[in-house]
């Protein structure tokens, strides 16, 4: 039976992860969920993430291999496509994403040394 309410009932975005990750004034979605990324990493792996931002790229190999693919898998659980992705023999940023993982990394990092305070 369908009735206005399910009509009402937006879909999983998980179920079609093609969100772009946007970096522009006023849009703070695709910036929230590279933070929600970023503050779920243990240390070795946003040391990993941290690295790609400086540099812009990663040597392909299986030490980074899973790091990437979790980063990967929760941004398609948040409705986005995939911020890490390979091109030739690096891991590189998809368009959009670099600039909004490294605020993330940087808010994250504040408020934990304000935590330490």
């Amino acid at each position: 039976m369908n009735n206005s309410r399910d009509q009402n009932i937006s879909p999983n975005p998980a179920a079609d992860p093609t969100r772009q990750w946007h970096d522009e004034p006023g849009e703070t979605e695709s910036w929230f969920n590279a933070y929600c990324i970023v503050t779920h990493l243990p240390p070795q792996d946003l040391r990993l993430v941290e690295t790609l931002v400086a540099d812009g790229e990663h040597s392909v190999g299986e030490e980074v291999a899973e790091t990437m693919k979790k980063c990967n898998t929760w941004a398609r659980a948040l409705g986005h496509i995939p911020p890490i992705v390979v091109s030739g023999e690096h891991w590189v940023f998809a368009p959009g994403a670099r600039e909004l993982f490294r605020r993330a990394i940087a808010e994250r990092n504040r408020q934990r040394a304000k935590r330490a305070e």
